[in-house]
């Protein structure tokens, strides 16, 4: 796999771009698959029985699984913007995009500092 993206990279950038489209996804699936397995944690702790995790993943109220959850929000947000602007080929509303990602991303954040 690694030697076929060697290769690839060197066959040219429209190959560089697709390497790094199928990168970013692979990221973005990470990042979600992330999403549920703190969800899951968060919720076995807080209705079964204490989970032994480290102390930035402990989670005793629901709103420290939503603190959790909306934290890897934005980063997916993020990522997912970078994955339309890497495969961008001019068409499309990318302006648009942009500010409805900002939007979230700053809604969120706006939350959490208020809920601080």
């Amino acid at each position: 796999m690694v030697v076929e993206m060697f290769v690839a990279w060197s066959a040219g950038a429209e190959a560089r771009v697709e390497i790094l489209s199928i990168s970013i996804k692979v990221i973005d699936t990470f990042l979600v698959a992330t999403v549920f397995y703190i969800i899951s944690l968060g919720l076995y702790e807080l209705f079964i029985a204490r989970a032994p995790l480290p102390g930035w993943a402990e989670i005793r109220t629901l709103d420290d699984l939503k603190t959790k959850l909306l934290g890897v929000v934005v980063i997916a947000l993020a990522v997912l913007f970078l994955g339309e602007a890497v495969t961008w080929r001019g068409e499309g509303a990318i302006l648009e995009f942009s500010l409805g990602t900002g939007a979230l991303i700053a809604a969120i954040s706006v939350y959490l500092s208020v809920k601080r």
